[in-house]
Order: structure tokens, then sequence, then C-alpha cells
């Protein structure tokens, strides 16, 4: 759509498919976005106080031409009967669109309203339970870290309790956009923390027992402990301090994060081999030993693709960080050759089916010209998830959600990078750090998903 500002007002006219840029709440109508149809509209859309309006020529109908010379137009007949059916036609559908129309329209505006502060109510709640496992992980990860039997303890009831979340068929997929945008520079919790809950959901649609999901879980979380013995790099930036591991001496962290977890007699064996093992790639270009597919764990698989996945979504730089749709696309498109394959097809697919392809904090565009925050993923129609749409002058305690799977003439057209929004826009929207959530859906077959985005 190439929607252009009308200027004059008086160019308004039945048949114009115009965008109106005003609060939700200031207009009647059910969309931002529509075809005039009535005078009754356009008496309405002037009466409308500090209104821009947008329109569309390519969607609109062609202007009829008012300056028809009438003495040169034959004159039509028509019986007295015609006129007074045309007149009741014309009658009727005023009655039938005033009253009704303007209920239906605050009926819905009072249910988008409702599902927009549940929706907040329900984040919130997320919010705080991230922000609380956050904390212990930090601590988890400073007595792991001296040795401390009491560290792995406090990791081991908080895996057991991330695993409580994933198996409560009550919960859904949600969105936890509650980290930082300057979380690289405070260490390793925020990244370990997502790639710890991002590979347990992963490991689920793959069909993990119990105990491999346990496994699993550790060694996500303390993939990159070894880190924490290396010299670090420190910058000065308009963000504050950044610290950055000596990129010469990063790839001993694996090596390093093992060692340190085998001093432990309770951690498991088979997290302690995924830890040494996740930089290590299908090809034989990884680190530290350069092992090739037949050598890798299949724990250490999972975690080197929600690794990667993370790392190019969060990257050190903001300027250079991935949408999480342009991540899974990378992923997808450079793993498809087995000759080159650095990391699993089949795990990059469980992935995209275990988060769709638009996971929750991708910015997208509708077809409509509208843009939205994906909060929320509908496991039955992937690619129809809830939205937090932005709407001009809309207050963000008003903000406007919109589930794509009951709105059947929207779908999004493109994902956005948070830097191509507005100013104004990326505001409204906040897109912070692309963080974590949890679903717990019922478990359906493995699909071939076909990405079509450019990367």
């Amino acid at each position: 759509m190439a929607f252009i500002l009308l200027t004059d007002f008086d160019d308004l006219r039945i048949g114009l498919y115009i965008k109106l840029e005003c609060s939700w709440w200031r207009h009647p109508f059910t969309k931002n976005t529509f075809k005039i149809h009535s005078r009754k509209e356009l008496a309405t859309i002037r009466g409308i106080k500090n209104l821009k309006i947008y329109y569309d020529p390519n969607l609109s109908d062609p202007p009829v031409d008012d300056n028809i010379d009438e003495d040169l137009t034959p004159p039509i007949e028509i019986e007295q009967e015609e006129v007074d059916e045309l007149l009741l036609d014309d009658i009727h559908d005023v009655a039938i669109e005033s009253p009704i129309d303007e209920k239906a329209v605050t009926k819905e505006k009072e249910e988008r309203r409702r599902r927009f502060h549940e929706h907040r109510q329900q984040l919130k709640k997320v919010e705080n339970a991230y922000w609380r496992i956050l904390g212990e992980s930090k601590d988890i990860f400073k007595g792991v870290s001296e040795g401390k039997v009491k560290g792995l303890k406090q990791a081991e009831t908080m895996v057991s309790n991330l695993g409580a979340v994933l198996a409560d068929m009550n919960a859904s997929m949600t969105l936890m956009d509650v980290v930082s945008s300057h979380g690289m520079s405070k260490g390793i919790s925020y990244h370990a923390l997502n790639v710890c809950i991002l590979s347990m959901i992963t490991g689920r649609t793959l069909g993990l027992s119990k105990e491999q999901l346990n496994d699993l879980a550790l060694a996500a979380l303390f993939h990159d402990i070894g880190q924490r013995f290396l010299p670090v790099k420190v910058k000065f930036e308009g963000s504050g301090i950044m610290t950055q591991v000596d990129p010469h001496t990063l790839p001993l962290h694996p090596a390093q994060g093992g060692e340190l977890l085998q001093t432990f007699p309770d951690f498991p064996e088979a997290s302690i081999e995924a830890v040494f093992q996740h930089h290590e790639r299908l090809d034989g270009t990884g680190y530290p030993l350069g092992l090739k597919d037949k050598d890798i764990s299949f724990l250490a698989k999972i975690i080197m693709v929600i690794d990667e996945f993370d790392d190019l979504c969060n990257a050190a730089n903001p300027h250079v960080s991935m949408t999480p749709h342009e991540a899974l696309s990378r992923l997808f498109k450079t793993n498809q050759e087995p000759s080159t394959r650095k990391f699993p097809i089949e795990i990059v697919l469980a992935m995209i089916q275990s988060i769709s392809l638009f996971p929750p904090g991708t910015i997208v565009e509708l077809n409509d010209g509208s843009y939205g925050i994906v909060t929320s993923i509908n496991m039955n129609a992937p690619t129809k998830p809830l939205l937090l749409l932005y709407v001009a002058d809309t207050p963000k305690h008003e903000a406007v959600v919109v589930d794509l799977a009951e709105e059947p003439s929207l779908f999004i057209t493109k994902t956005i990078r948070p830097k191509d929004l507005p100013p104004k826009i990326l505001e409204h929207l906040s897109p912070r750090r692309t963080a974590i959530f949890v679903h717990t859906n019922k478990k359906s077959e493995l699909v071939q998903v076909h990405l079509k985005s450019k990367v």
C-alpha cells in the first residue's frame, strides 16, 4: 500500500480508501484503514479534531466527475413508486447503520481494552518471575565459580522449577521481553538463562525424557561459565562500560568450564560433555577439538543451535543484531547443504516449531501499513500471533492488542529491525533485548518450514 497525505479535507469523498492517524478511541470505526461508503461516514470523519488522513489511490474508487453539463445529460424518467421505494431504502439504511453499528464498535473497543489489560497483567507476572530467576542465577554463577556445592544445588532447584513451568498445560507461550538492552555488559547471566530456557523448550519438542531435559538445562545454563576465568577487555561506550572476553583466549572457555564442573561429583557427565562441545561444529570447524557430526553429543548440538540463535539476536553491538525471524532464516538457509552444514537442520527445525516464525519480540508490518510487536504465539496458527499495535496518538496504557487469528483481513507482510523504525513508533512499541518465553501447548508433529525472508 502507498498512502499519501490528504492535504485538503474538501477532497474527501465516497470511494476513497483512507487511513486515519489519530487515537483508536477518538473515532467510531472498527479499523483505522477502510474505504468511505456513505455521506454519514464523511460527516463523521470531518468532525474528528486533530486528524491526519492518508489515502491510497490504488485502492480508491475513481472520482466521479461533478462538472458534467447537466443540459447535455438526458433526463431520466422515474415513476413515483420507484422514488418512494428509493427513499424508504435510504431511510432503512440510516436506521440500521447508526445505533447498532455504534454499539457494536463500542463493544469491540471495550473488548480490545479488556484484552490489553489482561495481557499486560500476564506480562507483569512473567516479568516478575524472570527477574526473580535472573537474580537467583547470578548467585548461582558466583557460587559455582567458587566451587561451592550450594551453588549447584540452587541450580538444580531452579532447573526443576523451570521444568515444572514447561510441564504446566495451563500455561501458554508468552513474551518475556524484560531484559535491559544493556544486558550484554552485565555478565553472562542473561544469555545463559535465555539459552537454558530455549534449549528446554526445543528439547521438549524433540521428545527428550525428563532426565535428558534436566541434563540439557544444566549444560545450557553453565555452557559459558568458563568465560569467567578468562581475561576481559573493557570498552567505554555511550551506554556505559562494556566488558568483552579477549577474542584470542575465547576458544579456551569450553574446556575451562568443563574442567570446573568436573570438580562437582554429582554434576551429570552428559552435561559436562555438552559444555565441552557446545562450540564444535558439524563440519569440524569448531573448537576446542574440531570434532565432526558423529562425535558431537546430541545435547551439545541443541545448545550450539540455541547459543548461535541468541547471539545473532542479541549481539554485543546492537546495530548488527538480527530480528528473531532473520536469525531463524539465517540458521535455516545456511544449513541446507549437508557438505557445508555447521548446525543440525533437524534441531533448527525443532526450534522453529517451538518458537514459531515470528517469535515474541519480533516487530512486524501488516498489510494495512500498521506496525506491531509480537507478544504471544498462537501455536495452532504460527503466522497469526498476538500483536501490540502502534496507533498514532494512543497512550501506552490504552495500547491496541490484536489477535491476528481473529482478524482474517490482517496479515504480516514483513519483519522490521528496531533501528529502521521511526523514533516515535520505536518508543511506543518499546522493543527490548529479545528475551525468554515459555509454552506448554500440546506437542504436534515436526514439519518442514520454508522461510521466505532474504538474509
